[in-house]
């Protein structure tokens, strides 16, 4: 018994997607607004 090949790259395809979801959100969130005024852009033509 143990994690066959076909477990272990859906484990390594979900893992970066959570790691990339976290860098995402650490890195794109503050930058957010520096780049929205940077294109002349409000808060609402954002979303």
């Amino acid at each position: 018994m143990g994690i066959s090949k076909r477990e272990m790259g859906i484990v390594v395809v979900m893992l970066t997607g959570v790691v990339l979801a976290v860098l995402n959100q650490t890195l794109l969130s503050p930058a957010l607004p520096a780049i929205m005024a940077d294109m002349g852009v409000d808060m609402w033509a954002a979303s």
